[in-house]
């Protein structure tokens, strides 16, 4: 079973509340920020995606899965494989060997949709 970002979220917003009840935050803490671990193209980093009052509010001011739209920031994978007809083909053409078949045809469309090389 899959789950949507929304009802990932909803969960995780759910989660929170129950836990805000058992914090104890020190005098100068009135809230608990929410980050995400944000990957870029400079690196990774965390992002303020909302926060947690100590009443158990639950404030959230942007995507808590933001990747989800980036997939792999277009990282660039090295694959390996052997010839296996139907699902690899080994192909020669002008001198220059490329790869068909059904697991080809499969990361071309992986590759589309989660954005990498």
């Amino acid at each position: 079973m899959t789950c949507s970002n929304i009802e990932i979220t909803q969960a995780v917003v759910a989660k929170l509340k129950a836990m805000a009840s058992t914090w104890r935050p020190g005098k100068q803490c009135l809230a608990y920020n929410i980050g995400t671990l944000m990957y870029t193209t400079s690196g990774r980093s965390f992002s303020s995606v909302g926060y947690v009052e100590i009443n158990g509010n639950v404030v959230v001011t942007a995507d808590i899965f933001p990747n989800s739209k980036f997939g792999y920031n277009k990282r660039h994978f090295k694959i390996s494989t052997l010839p296996y007809s139907p699902f690899i083909i080994k192909k020669i053409r002008n001198g220059t060997h490329y790869y068909t078949g059904l697991c080809m045809d499969l990361l071309t469309e992986l590759s589309n949709k989660l954005n990498f090389t």
